[in-house]
This record gives C-alpha cells, sequence and structure tokens, in this order.
C-alpha cells in the first residue's frame, strides 16, 4: 500500500491490529487513530480458552458462540449483534467524518466480517462464509447509508514479499 493516497488511518486498540497499522504507514507519517470499537468480538468467560477447554469450562458462553445466537451475550462480553452494531457505528461514523476520502481501517476478523454483511446487506441472523484471511487488503465503499464491496481478500500484495500462500482471493 506504499503507492496508495490515504487521508486517514484509524485501527483497533489492541496490539496485533495497532502493530498492523503502524507496518503499512511506518514510512509515510500518518497518524493513527486508535478506537476501541474496531476490537475484536469480546468473548468474555471464554478468553483464552481453545475450543475444548470452553466446551468443558464454559458450555453455555460455548453454546453462544458455536451455535451462532447473535442475541446472546456471552458471560463477561458481549454478543454477536453487539459487536456488529457497536463496529457499525464506528465505521460509519469514521465514514461521514471523512466523506470522499480513502481510509484505511485496520482491525480483526469479526469486525471484517461485520463490515462485508453490512456492504452485501446480510441479516445479522444469517450464517455466511466470509473469506477472512490475515493481512488481505478489502475495499468498502460509503457514500452516505449505502455501502457497497469494492473488493475482498485480495492478495497480490503479499507476492511481492514472497508470502503469498495458494488463497485465491476475489475481486
Amino acid at each position: 500500500m506504499r503507492d496508495t493516497r490515504l487521508d486517514a488511518v484509524y485501527s483497533s486498540d489492541l496490539l496485533r491490529a495497532l502493530q498492523t497499522a503502524r507496518m503499512i504507514v511506518r514510512h509515510r507519517g500518518y497518524e493513527i487513530h486508535e478506537d476501541q470499537r474496531l476490537r475484536e468480538w469480546d468473548l468474555g468467560v471464554l478468553v483464552g480458552l481453545c475450543r475444548t477447554q470452553a466446551e468443558h469450562d464454559q458450555p453455555y458462553a460455548a453454546r453462544i458462540r458455536r451455535d451462532y445466537l447473535v442475541d446472546k451475550p456471552i458471560p463477561g462480553g458481549e454478543s454477536i449483534r453487539q459487536r456488529y452494531k457497536r463496529v457499525i457505528e464506528a465505521v460509519e461514523e469514521i465514514a461521514a467524518h471523512h466523506q470522499g476520502e480513502r481510509i484505511l481501517v485496520v482491525s480483526h476478523g469479526g469486525p471484517l466480517g461485520d463490515c462485508y454483511r453490512r456492504a452485501l446487506g446480510k441479516d445479522i441472523r444469517e450464517r455466511m462464509r466470509i473469506d477472512l484471511r490475515n493481512a488481505t487488503v478489502n475495499q468498502v465503499l460509503i457514500d452516505g447509508n449505502d455501502w457497497s464491496l469494492v473488493f475482498w481478500a485480495w492478495t497480490d500484495h503479499l507476492t511481492d514479499i514472497g508470502s503469498r500462500p495458494n488463497w485465491g482471493g476475489y475481486r
């Protein structure tokens, strides 16, 4: 993205996203606006547990995640719908503040999936298979209340550094 003009850069305040944002803009002098609302799904009591351990130690919370119960908050965390609302409100606010500008947003799988779903007009209750891979580039056009997908899961930039597995990706 070194040749891509950006007008602003936003990132989740969680370390991995911030490190990614810093790497992208490291020689370009952009300020990175940290935003907690771009964080991953708060899994509450499931944080740090592998699936087997979660099923054993926290069966109710594990069931919420496994069965995609969008309106049930995970104890100590949030529901899928709460995450969706938080993320979409954040991105809409960022877009409204930067109308007509090109904004880089660095986040996580759940929030990216939320943006994908919003751009395609899919209901939060509909389970979807979404191509979410680390280091892919996704472009969403936001014009007021209209969202559209320009491209998703683009990986061509990884070829130049010898790190592009056979992922495919599509535009």
